[in-house]
């Protein structure tokens, strides 16, 4: 009988299947960064809050990184008008500046559904730049979400002497506003009796609007004034334990 001939050992698989996708991927994460380290603040600005964190030298952004939760209001707006222009999306605000945060969440949505990974049909370098992409735009608006609250200082116009510390959620409407307010001073005068200005600008807040509309960050001075009436408030010192003495 005739042996059958011998077969040839199978070909191990090669990797190339696999590792394309993960070098297209590292290939646009670092083409994206490469972009993003020119535009990135050379130095960042802390929040407030961040002040006191121990530690906060090794954990805050470091220059040409990208914005962290320790980053201000401020600072995050302009990484975020960074980015934008990077990606050629419509400027954030007309003629420059440093954006709102209303503005910036309007601009980043708009610039989520141009970069969605389903909307690209091109290369799989193209597929995987978009997804970079968007990962970045998710991690912007992340550090928007999480900057909701800051330390405001209140200052009243019948006498600037008394300034009191107050925590606001950005998120809140200028009439919630009014009622924390008149809550934490346990005051007796009524929400409806005192109308809130912003220091410097001099803008009257409104009460249908959002705080965060006023582009309000750490230590903003809001200006009280009462309205429809005369009181005798007895307010409390500056200096007393208050809840409002806490923040900081």
């Amino acid at each position: 009988a005739v042996a059958a001939p011998a077969r040839a050992p199978p070909v191990p698989p090669t990797n190339a299947a696999q590792e394309e996708p993960t070098n297209t991927a590292e290939s646009a994460k670092d083409a994206l960064a490469t972009k993003l380290v020119t535009v990135f603040p050379s130095q960042h600005t802390l929040r407030h809050l961040s002040a006191h964190v121990p530690g906060i030298g090794s954990r805050k952004a470091q220059g040409g990184e990208a914005c962290n939760r320790y980053c201000a209001l401020e600072c995050i707006c302009k990484c975020i008008a960074a980015v934008l222009q990077v990606l050629d999306q419509p400027n954030v605000v007309e003629g420059g500046g440093v954006p709102s945060r209303t503005q910036c969440r309007t601009s980043l949505r708009r610039a989520k559904i141009a970069f969605h990974p389903d909307r690209s049909r091109g290369s799989a370098a193209e597929q995987a730049y978009a997804l970079q992409v968007s990962m970045t735009l998710n991690e912007m608006e992340m550090r928007l979400v999480e900057v909701t609250h800051v330390v405001t200082m209140l200052k009243m116009a019948a006498d600037p002497s008394l300034e009191f510390r107050l925590r606001v959620d950005l998120n809140v409407t200028v009439s919630a506003l009014k009622d924390q307010i008149v809550n934490e001073l346990d005051a007796d005068f009524k929400a409806a009796n005192i109308e809130l200005t912003v220091e410097g600008t001099g803008e009257a807040l409104q009460d249908g609007r959002a705080v965060g509309h006023y582009n309000v960050k750490d230590m903003t001075v809001f200006v009280l004034t009462f309205v429809g009436l005369e009181p005798e408030v007895s307010l409390p010192n500056a200096n007393s334990p208050t809840d409002w003495a806490k923040f900081g």
